[in-house]
């Protein structure tokens, strides 16, 4: 059936029962015919004001816009031998046709374009996406989603992983947590030198996850040579002064380097990347190389032009919020920690103490604060132990886990069970 079909047959089956209209999820875009689309803009306008619709109606709307004679147009696809029961049918077939036009034309200005705008292929997988976004069916009924509901139940129960979402390569979080979920945005805050960066990067080397990075704190060199003193249980600080390295460390690096190899982790490090610079990347990496995971690294460091520094951290808070359900995917950020918690007898960060707090917590599915009481008192009975506090958790409880922090690697590690219910 070619479009001009499926075009007179979606209307024509509206005409024979308007209540039809309910189950398209079509536009006049989606017509090819320019007739047919008048036709269609003018029996949504009408169904907007409660108008009855019919032929002989739509045609007097039709003549009064235009000032041409419609009846007989609108009366032939009236006439012809239509059923309105399957105007959901033809609806759904008329906007496959509308995908692949679309993506056709696309194709046609990334050919014509590729060779002088160096931005046509970010734009043209831009526009790709969006026509996947474009096409999905957003209303459904409780009884429809229960259905999903119970689908995903029985993937879980089924799953060879202990877990239904990502690992965080502690075992102790993911028991608790079951992993980082899709389209959920993870928010890890702590003041400078609790291990932020390094907790994001255990995350990235141990989850088994296709990751992306955003890092626009430290370059590609930095994030490598940390992942390499992560996994293979070298010195972090000997690495950075290689003399002292002996033969056993050099075998390590080596270990930490064939560890490496075949993950599937890619790393973005332009500094103060911008939220539209993030989008991108995401949707690139997402499209290109199955990145199922991003994590960012920090958002307070997240550019919008023409933005003060509030309304920066917020819209990259709602962007990263709605970047993680449209792409699916857990999207972990790391954010700044206000100085004035330091004034405090006690010291672990609260929600409140997030920089720009407000927005970052209406947005955030989980809030997870790092502590680490060494920081502050060099002899604490606590050395050596990383307190990762869930301060905010839309999916569970919230409380405290305590894991190893072993500083020569800035790696953590698991602990005995050890969680606070609050």
């Amino acid at each position: 059936m070619n479009s001009h079909d499926l075009e007179q047959g979606i209307i024509g089956g509206i005409l024979l029962d308007s209540s039809v209209l309910s189950e398209t999820e079509i536009t006049p875009d989606d017509f090819m015919s320019d007739n047919h689309a008048e036709i269609y803009k003018a029996i949504l306008l009408m169904s907007a004001s409660g108008e009855v619709i019919d032929f002989l109606t739509v045609a007097d709307r039709l003549q009064s816009t235009t000032g041409r004679n419609w009846v007989g147009l609108v009366g032939q696809i009236a006439g012809d031998n239509v059923a309105s029961r399957n105007v959901k049918r033809y609806s759904e077939l008329l906007k496959d046709m509308t995908g692949k036009r679309k993506a056709s034309a696309i194709a046609e200005t990334l050919i014509r374009n590729v060779s002088t705008d160096d931005g046509a292929v970010d734009q043209a997988i831009r526009d790709l996406m969006q026509i996947n976004t474009t096409r999905k069916n957003f209303e459904c009924s409780l009884e429809d989603a229960s259905i999903l509901a119970i689908e995903e139940i029985d993937r879980v129960m089924n799953s060879p992983s202990d877990i239904s979402g990502i690992s965080t390569g502690l075992k102790s979080i993911d028991t608790q947590m079951g992993g980082l979920h899709n389209s959920d945005l993870i928010v890890i805050g702590a003041r400078p030198a609790m291990g932020k960066t390094a907790f994001m990067l255990n995350i990235a080397n141990r989850s088994g996850a296709a990751v992306g990075i955003i890092s626009g704190e430290q370059g590609r060199a930095q994030v490598a040579a940390r992942s390499i003193s992560m996994l293979g249980r070298v010195s972090a600080h000997k690495m950075r002064v290689a003399k002292k390295l002996d033969d056993t460390e050099f075998s390590r690096i080596t270990t930490g380097i064939a560890a490496i190899q075949g993950k599937n982790v890619r790393i973005y490090d332009k500094p103060a990347p911008t939220i539209d610079d993030i989008v991108r990347q995401a949707r690139k990496w997402k499209q290109n190389n199955g990145t199922e995971m991003i994590l960012v690294d920090y958002i307070q460091r997240i550019k919008a032009p023409g933005a003060t520094k509030r309304e920066q951290v917020g819209y990259a808070a709602q962007t990263l919020k709605e970047l993680a359900r449209e792409l699916d995917m857990p999207v972990v950020v790391l954010s700044q920690v206000n100085r004035g918690v330091e004034s405090r007898p006690d010291r672990r960060p609260m929600n409140s103490d997030l920089k720009e707090a407000g927005d970052i917590e209406q947005e955030a599915d989980v809030i997870a604060m790092l502590y680490r009481d060494e920081v502050y008192n060099p002899e604490s009975k606590y050395k050596g132990i990383a307190e990762i506090i869930f301060t905010k958790n839309r999916h569970g409880p919230i409380g405290r886990i305590n894991t190893v922090w072993l500083p020569e690697y800035m790696a953590f590690q698991d602990m005995e069970r050890n969680y606070d219910y609050e």
